[in-house]
Formats: C-alpha cells, sequence, structure tokens
C-alpha cells in the first residue's frame, strides 16, 4: 500500500475496508490529491493514472467524511468537482494504479 499526505491510520483503514481491496496489493494507493484547496479551485491530480472502475475519492467537509456529490476523474488521474472543495477541508483518494 502507498500512502501519501497525512490522514489518520483509522481513517485509512475505514476506506480500505470500505474499498475492499486487500492491503497488500503493492498497486493500491492512498493518497491526498495535489491541488490548491480554497473555495474555488476545482482541479486536483493524483500520482498515477487508475485503473478504470477502482477510483473512489472522499471528502472532509465541517469534519463529516463523505464521499463527493459531483466529479470526474480521467485516466491521467486529473479530478474536477463540480463544487470546489472550501478551504479547511481535505480530500483523499483511493485507487488501483493502471
Amino acid at each position: 500500500v502507498q500512502i501519501r499526505g497525512t490522514p489518520s491510520a483509522q481513517k485509512l483503514e475505514d476506506l480500505l475496508a470500505d474499498a475492499l481491496i486487500e492491503e497488500t496489493n503493492d498497486r493500491l494507493v492512498v493518497e491526498e490529491p495535489a491541488g490548491t484547496i480554497n473555495g474555488s479551485n476545482k482541479a486536483f491530480t493524483t500520482t498515477y493514472g487508475p485503473v478504470p472502475g477502482t477510483f473512489l475519492l472522499y471528502s472532509s467537509s465541517g469534519g463529516l467524511l463523505r464521499k463527493p456529490q459531483a466529479y470526474d476523474v480521467d485516466s491521467g488521474g486529473n479530478i474536477t468537482y463540480v463544487l470546489a472543495p472550501l478551504t479547511g477541508d481535505w480530500h483523499l483518494a483511493v485507487y488501483r494504479r493502471a
């Protein structure tokens, strides 16, 4: 498992269980996508392109962990939100790298 960013171990454990992916898989990536969270930026990127159908995105707003309602991710790992995350929010991507 490759872990990038600073989410807590408990959050990662919960996300991995939710993703139903074994922790021994070296192609699993758990990371905070790159980009500025400032209330206006909608574009973020992951380190690797995801295998289609394996990408899960979680975000936190006001301390609640949830799946964002509207975003798009392409094969290169470029994420575009419909609504920009707010300052103080964070997000986490879980996916199998191509």
